[in-house]
Formats: C-alpha cells, structure tokens, sequence
C-alpha cells in the first residue's frame, strides 16, 4: 500500500536538494549533530523545571519573575530549533522515508506535542504559567544518547550504520 502512495505522489513528497541531499543527510546523521541536540535537550529540561519551580513558588528569590520569563523564551526558542530540525529532515529525507522509520516520527511528535503547549499557554497566559511544564514531554528526546552511545546513527538500525566495534563483533559472531 505504502508502495502505490509512493509511486503516486508528487514531487513535494520526495526528497529535496537533489545532489546535496546526500551532504545534508551526513551532517543531520552526524554523531556530533545529534550530540548537540542531546545538549539542547538537557538544557531545555533544565530551563523548564527551573521555570516550573518559580512558577509554583517553590524557588523564590528577587527577581524571580522575571528570570522565569527569560528563561521561558529563551526554552522556547529551543523547542522552535527542533521543530524547524524536524520540518528540515522531512524536506531533506523526504515525507516516506521519514515516516518509515518510527524512531523519526517519535520523535518529530514529541516535539510536536511539547511545543505546541507551550506555545499555547504562552498565547493564553503569558510566560508564566505553571501549564509550561507539559513542555517536559521534550524529555523522551534523550534517547538520542542511548543511540549515540550505541554507535547507531539516527535514522537506521541496520549493521552499516553501527559503529566500528559494534560492526566488527557482529562480523565476528554471526
């Protein structure tokens, strides 16, 4: 069924870039990319509990309005980066590699399903507003560092994409 979609859809469903698609699939696959986005994650779930406990009083101190704001939007703007890494590596792999592989859409929906609160409560209540922490979905992005560790790279599990060791064991056992 997947395969007469396929054959059957337009142009905006197949990958982009031609040529150069290769280049940017590389650097999207790189270990050190998703290293950085694994960061960011860390981050993010950082800046968010911290806004949490401002917001519920938890953590008072001078100043402590306006801290929560600013680091509002400073997660905010880093939950925009994933959702605009997401819309990146569906233009780049194209809509049915993307959604083949499940890792891929997990991913893109728990982006989907941590930035769209936020922006949400941002729109209805301002900054601070203790609904923000629903943004702390963005936590399930971790598994990233279990691939990363793996020697897998992001967007495949197949022999070719492990890494050295794990590629000569599996040589040398099976």
């Amino acid at each position: 069924m997947l395969g007469l979609l396929r054959n059957l859809s337009s142009n905006w469903l197949k990958p982009c870039c031609g040529r150069r698609a290769a280049l940017w699939q590389v650097c999207l696959l790189s270990p050190g990319f998703n290293c950085f986005l694994v960061a960011c994650v860390v981050l993010v779930v950082v800046l968010l509990t911290l806004e949490l406990l401002i917001d519920t009083k938890l953590l008072q101190f001078n100043n402590a309005f306006q801290f929560a704001s600013i680091i509002h939007w400073i997660s905010l703007a880093i939950l925009s980066v994933f959702f605009t890494e997401t819309v990146f590596r569906i233009v780049v792999l194209g809509i049915w590699d993307y959604i083949e592989n499940k890792v891929e859409v997990f991913d893109g929906a728990v982006i989907v399903l941590s930035l769209a609160p936020m922006v949400a409560s941002t729109v209805a209540n301002g900054p601070s507003s203790p609904w923000d922490a629903i943004g702390l979905i963005i936590t399930l992005r971790i598994w990233r560092a279990k691939r990363i560790i793996d020697g897998e790279a992001p967007g495949g599990g197949g022999d070719e994409r492990r890494g050295p060791v794990v590629r000569t064991l599996s040589l040398t056992v099976g």
